[in-house]
């Protein structure tokens, strides 16, 4: 998170999207559960100001979302300074990108940096209800670039611990798709389906996850190996995918996300999977010539099954953008 300036009259807060690559324990018989893997995306992004009013005025798409996050936050502050906010851009909801708790913590941390209140992400995550599965969303906001948490203790309300963060190489990029789909899990019925996965893995051993992140990801990454961190996304994928198999009666959880992955790999693609619940599906790529190769021809393989948008864009290694405004 780069915080701008210091003297401020309103707070413009830019906020990026994030890729959930997918969940390492779903079983949770360590003392924890859940631990995510994820990458900051530099688009779409989450566009907001802040400023002083003489009475509660928010404009925008997601007001109504956007009026429960800022009614939490100034109860919590006890706040009595009325606001004005004006939501510029908003991602889609509920399609794997994380656009509801980069809202949630663009609200609270403009209102905390326009009021001078000293309050971690964290502290606001927490307080906004975010968090309470996986981190990433709170540390790509916070910090950006490739990210792993170390999951939660049951019964505990803490967000995830971040044990892992380093930038994603300049010279790879995700090409993204949305079909127009339903959209994913969230809220009462995620909280049923995560509870339902943890059931199904009862008497089953798993741990593949964990191998793969330690053995084949990371260090590609770090190296900057292309053609290996490609492989281990797959094969992390497929993981994950056996784990949820019992909610989404597949390995990805929509029959057109699947069709998108097997487009994407017939291109030669290795780096495929999909985002959180979906539908988003992304493949990751070298180089902007061959993004923008790959996007136009996902566009034209989503207008023939039903519709929807491809685009491509580069990891976020800084995380939100806070410049006050004089």
């Amino acid at each position: 998170m780069k915080l701008l300036g210091s003297h401020k009259l309103k707070v413009y807060i830019s906020a990026p999207s994030r890729i959930h690559l997918g969940i390492i324990d779903m079983k949770g018989d360590l003392g924890r559960i859940y631990g995510s893997i994820g990458v900051a995306i530099e688009k779409p992004r989450t566009e907001i100001e802040i400023s002083y009013s003489d009475k509660w005025e928010i404009y925008g798409r997601v007001s109504k979302i956007a009026e429960r996050y800022l009614k939490k936050i100034a109860d919590y502050f006890e706040i009595q300074q009325k606001l004005k906010l004006s939501i510029k851009t908003s991602p889609p909801r509920h399609c794997g990108l994380g656009s509801g708790t980069q809202l949630a913590l663009s609200i609270g941390v403009g209102v905390s940096k326009l009021l001078g209140i000293d309050a971690s992400v964290e502290e606001i995550a927490k307080v906004l209800g975010r968090g309470k599965v996986s981190g990433i969303g709170t540390y790509a906001f916070k910090v950006g670039g490739f990210i792993v948490d170390g999951g939660r203790i049951p019964k505990k309300e803490s967000i995830p611990p971040l044990i892992f963060r380093t930038d994603f190489p300049k010279k790879w990029f995700f090409v993204i798709g949305i079909p127009k789909e339903k959209r994913g899990l969230h809220g009462e019925k995620e909280e049923a389906a995560l509870r339902k996965v943890t059931e199904s893995l009862k008497n089953r051993e798993i741990g593949e996850t964990s191998r793969i992140l330690v053995m084949k990801m990371l260090p590609s990454l770090l190296e900057e190996d292309f053609e290996e961190f490609s492989a281990s996304l797959s094969l992390f994928e497929e993981e994950v995918g056996k784990m949820f198999y019992y909610v989404q009666k597949g390995i990805f959880g929509h029959k057109i996300t699947e069709e998108g992955i097997n487009f994407l790999t017939k291109k030669g693609i290795i780096g495929t999977g999909q985002s959180s619940w979906g539908p988003s599906f992304y493949g990751v790529v070298k180089g902007e010539k061959k993004a923008k190769e790959v996007c136009i021809e996902l566009n034209n393989f989503l207008n023939k099954v039903g519709g929807g948008e491809a685009f491509y864009t580069r990891a976020d290694n800084f995380g939100a953008l806070v410049r006050p405004i004089e």
